[in-house]
This record gives structure tokens, C-alpha cells and sequence, in this order.
């Protein structure tokens, strides 16, 4: 929904309209009578769950039978050295 107000009624309302805005509603603000700026609401952004947690990453091993492709003394080497 769009609504069209003027400075002054900006001014007196600030509270009103700024509730109206978080709820969707867009605001052309007028001055003389002649648009200047408008008043959006932003997007909420819905914050994801991640598949993991750092519990779980903890949880992870690597391991492998051939000691040159063991990612886990890779690792170790990277990290401690």
C-alpha cells in the first residue's frame, strides 16, 4: 500500500508512520505539493538454521589409509606449525 503524505504531516506523526512502515506500508513524502523521497520498509531477512553446529564439526574425523592423503596430519601440520 502507498500513501502519500506531507512533510508536516511527517514531522507531526513520526511515530505513527514509522509503525505503518515496518508493517509494509510505503510512504512518497511531498513537499509543495511535489514528491521527494519515499519511505520503504526494509525486507526482513529470515535467518537460516545451518545443518551444523560447531559441536558437530567437532564431531568430524578424517582419516585415510594412505598416509600422504590423511587430511587430518595435513590439518594438524598447517595448524600447530
Amino acid at each position: 500500500m502507498t500513501k502519500f503524505i506531507s512533510t508536516k504531516q511527517l514531522y507531526k506523526n513520526l511515530k505513527i508512520i514509522s509503525q505503518e512502515a515496518e508493517n509494509g506500508t510505503v510512504f512518497i513524502v511531498l513537499k509543495h505539493s511535489k514528491p521527494v523521497y519515499k519511505i520503504v520498509p526494509l525486507e526482513k531477512k529470515v535467518k537460516q538454521k545451518s545443518k551444523y553446529s560447531l559441536k558437530d564439526i567437532s564431531k568430524f574425523t578424517f582419516h585415510s589409509k594412505n598416509k600422504e592423503n590423511n587430511l587430518a596430519l595435513k590439518y594438524k601440520k598447517f595448524i600447530y606449525q
